[in-house]
């Protein structure tokens, strides 16, 4: 389903991997996905900021990420929407990365997430722990280079809590083409001129939520205590510079593979939403320190 891109920008956990080499100190995007076949249209708000520390042995960084989702139900269901149209998540994440010497470093991450419908006062319930611990090589020739990254990450991004691998090889060709493979992304870069780039993305991408007060269902009292999608997303987007440090971005794209099911207390599915693919549109602008955070990384 289109909550697809619900935790865009893809994951923290692969973002951190490269956070020195390339980090938006702040970014806006919006994203809207239409009515589709399945009757269902969603909005959401990110703002994100993060904050970098130049240490003697490695680079600490703060991240904190406000996202607020709207989801308008058209169809007819046996029990009220009302409690699920909105969701709304705040990220706070520390991210260490180490140099090991010989081009290796490693990054760790742990951070707290509240993610709830917020119909109640906040409880234990609404919090999610998330962590991860990657390694990553670096290959550097004159003209290119490339880094092999590898670990695990506790997060509930694929749609609910759990341990997931996280593998990906990087890859600048040369000044106007770079690429990515691996999961929980793929990404190809081309650089039309200084001021402008074009990428395409395929990702895997989810959210999971609490809901402050169980939702009833039917007649038989059964009730829903958490909200989950899982979805895979294909998008284009192209970046703007509008100075040395601010971009703006459009993004198009298709989400595909959705699930948006309700959970009961013990995590079992207990009610699934009928999905379909569908496009989505995103506009968005960040602010980055890519030439000093270029130079960090290379310390």
């Amino acid at each position: 389903m289109i909550r697809v891109v619900s935790l865009l920008i893809a994951l923290f956990t692969i973002q951190i991997v490269h956070s020195q080499r390339d980090l938006n100190l702040f970014s806006f995007e919006y994203t809207l996905a239409p009515i589709g076949n399945d009757a269902i249209d969603f909005e959401k708000k990110a703002i994100n900021f993060n904050i970098p520390l130049k240490l003697n042995k490695g680079v600490l960084v703060q991240s904190i990420r406000a996202e607020e989702f709207t989801i308008d139900y058209n169809d007819t269901h046996l029990f009220s929407t009302e409690a699920i149209e909105e969701f709304y998540r705040l990220d706070y994440n520390v991210a260490y990365n180490y140099s090991l010497g010989n081009r290796w470093r490693v990054t760790g991450r742990a951070g707290i997430s509240l993610s709830s419908n917020l119909e109640t006062s906040i409880t234990s319930e609404d919090l999610l722990f998330n962590g991860a611990l990657v390694f990553t090589k670096s290959y550097r020739k004159a003209t290119s280079y490339s880094n092999l990254s590898f670990g695990l990450a506790y997060t509930a991004f694929s749609g609910r809590p759990r341990v997931l691998p996280v593998i990906n090889y990087n890859r600048q060709v040369n000044e106007k083409f770079s690429f990515g493979i691996g999961f929980p992304n793929m990404y190809a870069k081309y650089t039309i001129n200084e001021r402008s780039f074009f990428k395409t993305s395929l990702w895997v991408n989810g959210f999971y939520a609490n809901l402050s007060t169980p939702l009833t269902l039917d007649l038989e009292k059964n009730q829903a205590y958490k909200a989950s999608l899982r979805t895979i997303s294909l998008a284009a987007e192209y970046n703007y510079k509008l100075s040395d440090n601010w971009f703006v971005l459009l993004k198009a794209g298709y989400s595909f593979s959705n699930q948006y099911i309700l959970l009961d207390e013990d995590l079992n599915e207990v009610y699934e939403f009928e999905t379909a693919s569908k496009p989505f549109f995103s506009t968005g602008i960040r602010f980055n320190l890519k030439r000093k955070t270029k130079k960090l990384s290379n310390d």
